[in-house]
């Protein structure tokens, strides 16, 4: 892995985790071994070590009382909850923007159209501090996984902006229920080909 600072390389290192994880390449309840990933990802102990905090604050590993850390349980409900969940923070992430500047606001986004675009610009337009971070993690996280995973849709960021007015925060709710459905069809997949 090319030369990068400690912070970086552990983020890194947390976003690969993380997509083994969410694809079902690592199960639910696998026991997550600093020694065993860094040698699969040619890397030394320490970034892995922090890689496993930023998973643990992502609510994709959890630390047992032997502080052991392993998978987060993520069946088919818990992934259409997360989902659910992130969708209901970037539909009130974008009902705060069109408050406080009208719909003239989403006409900023005209011409955008890959959806991690439009989901990272939200973010930025986002005035509340700590959803801004929640919304960070979760797009960095969960979202982009989906997003690189999903098949073609009508159920596009720039849709669900395009008619926001009538039925944005129906057509947001359809889009995140077809990311859940990525995820878990991805899991799915990779437990039959194990």
């Amino acid at each position: 892995m090319e030369q990068m600072s400690s912070g970086r390389l552990s983020e890194a290192i947390a976003f690969q985790i993380a997509e083994l994880i969410l694809s079902g390449q690592i199960e639910s309840g696998t026991k997550l071994r600093q020694e065993e990933l860094a040698k699969m990802l040619e890397v030394s102990r320490i970034p892995v070590r922090e890689a496993l905090q930023l998973l643990e604050t992502q609510g994709l590993a959890k630390r047992l009382v032997t502080r052991h850390i392993v998978t987060a349980d993520l069946d088919d409900v818990h992934v259409r909850e997360t989902y659910a969940m992130i969708a209901a923070m970037e539909k009130n992430a974008i009902d705060a923007m069109v408050s406080e500047r009208g719909l003239a606001v989403l006409q900023e986004y005209e011409g955008i159209r890959p959806d991690m675009e439009i989901h990272r610009m939200i973010i930025q337009r986002t005035a509340n501090l700590y959803v801004q971070t929640l919304l960070t993690n979760a797009v960095n996280y969960y979202v982009q996984f989906a997003e690189k995973k999903k098949p073609q849709s009508i159920y596009t960021m720039h849709n669900v902006l395009q008619k926001w007015a009538t039925e944005g925060e129906s057509l947001l709710n359809e889009h995140y229920r077809i990311l859940a459905e990525t995820v878990i069809a991805e899991r799915k997949k990779n437990y039959e080909s194990a």
